[in-house]
């Protein structure tokens, strides 16, 4: 029956890739724990991430519009944002940032913010 064929190729399928999945899931997780060192900043907070690989960061207390600490971040270190009005107004005071990347280049990314939150003097 082709059905029943289907149905081991389907099992198969699971039994060899459903386990990788699990083990991108538990990286995920640790990254986020790396990502969270972002709430023990003065100018800078995000929630914790669900189901994504991206974070919403609020830059509200920077005293900088996402444009222009989009445009700071990448012009002084590199790091490329996304201001948080190109996700509608209620992204204004947001920037968002991925962290698909490895644990190095995730040290790297909040070694900066840390270093842009030292630089802000209010």
């Amino acid at each position: 029956c082709p059905f029943d064929r289907i149905w081991r190729i389907s099992n198969l399928y699971h039994m060899l890739f459903i386990p990788k999945c699990c083990i991108i899931c538990n990286c995920i997780t640790v990254d986020n724990l790396k990502i969270l060192e972002i709430n023990s900043m003065k100018h800078f907070s995000c929630a914790v991430p669900k189901g994504a690989f991206y974070v919403f960061m609020n830059i509200k207390r920077s005293g900088m519009d996402s444009s222009e600490f989009c445009e700071y971040v990448l012009g002084r270190y590199g790091l490329a944002l996304v201001p948080g009005e190109a996700f509608g107004e209620s992204g204004r005071g947001f920037v968002r940032m991925s962290y698909a990347a490895s644990m190095d280049t995730l040290e790297k990314a909040i070694d900066f913010l840390k270093k842009i939150d030292d630089e802000i003097k209010n």
